[in-house]
């Protein structure tokens, strides 16, 4: 940093040198003085290039005691001298610091490491295809109707009468209604009860439960053993109903009433 204004400083003064002192100047004294300030500046920046100490006693050449025209004449002689030296020095300079800058750069060539692209090679049934199995359920399962009533539930309340104040009739009310396949859903539950509970629950009197192996196959109707649970006897009336398999998913069976029986009061119970 240094340097430079050292540097627009000296130029500034070479510029200034076109004005002509005057010999007569009656302030000949202080363009002596300005001329020395410039000779000393110049001395510094020689010095801070690098350049050969230059030889001061050119300008001793005169006496102190000599006017004050002949020492500014002088003064200005030096002044040019030290200002040929400054520009010979930096021109010497550049010539010993170009090779350095141009060397070229292929002297010891750089292995050239080629880097082959890893081909992560994917797999191309990494992504499989979305497989869109459109699977269609057997008609049945499409048609069967919901039983959703929170009553049908094994942990509904005990005693009640949900149909118009009576207990649910499932033997009877399905016969007329065409023995229609069903699925235990929402509140009733995912399935049908596999094990024994009281009477007077699941909004009737004689709950209908089973504990029969479901079928495997999917869209194949299979008959399965049925009990009432009533007179403190889990299997007081042994009767059967329909299954069917819907898919693969867990509990997704449909069922139908199947038997002969249309009297009451019999009903489905549902669990989860």
């Amino acid at each position: 940093m240094l340097r430079h204004l050292l540097h627009l400083f000296t130029i500034c003064c070479v510029i200034s040198l076109s004005v002509q002192v005057s010999l007569h100047n009656p302030d000949a004294d202080k363009a002596l003085a300005r001329y020395r300030r410039r000779v000393k500046i110049v001395h510094e920046l020689l010095l801070v290039e690098g350049c050969p100490d230059p030889d001061t006693r050119v300008r001793r050449s005169a006496p102190e005691d000599a006017r004050s025209e002949i020492l500014i004449e002088v003064e200005k002689a030096f002044f040019d001298e030290l200002v040929k030296r400054l520009a010979d020095c930096r021109q010497k300079n550049r010539t010993l610091i170009t090779p350095t800058r141009t060397m070229p750069l292929t002297t010891t060539p750089i292995p050239r490491t080629i880097i082959t692209p890893r081909t992560t090679t994917t797999p191309a049934t990494t992504t499989p295809t979305a497989r869109t199995t459109h699977f269609h359920q057997p008609g049945e399962c499409e048609a069967a109707i919901n039983l959703t009533e929170s009553w049908r539930h094994e942990f509904s309340a005990r005693d009640q009468k949900p149909v118009n104040g009576a207990y649910n009739c499932d033997p009877r009310d399905m016969t007329n209604n065409g023995r229609k396949w069903f699925r235990f859903t929402g509140s009733a539950g995912n399935g049908l009860l596999d094990h024994c509970i009281d009477e007077y629950r699941c909004g009737t009197h004689a709950t209908l439960w089973s504990n029969a192996t479901m079928p495997s196959a999917v869209g194949v109707s299979t008959t399965i053993p049925l009990y009432a649970s009533y007179n403190s006897k889990c299997d007081q009336r042994s009767l059967t109903c329909s299954v069917m398999k819907c898919s693969d998913k867990v509990n997704d069976y449909i069922y139908r009433w199947s038997h002969s029986l249309t009297s009451c009061n019999f009903g489905f119970c549902g669990m989860s």
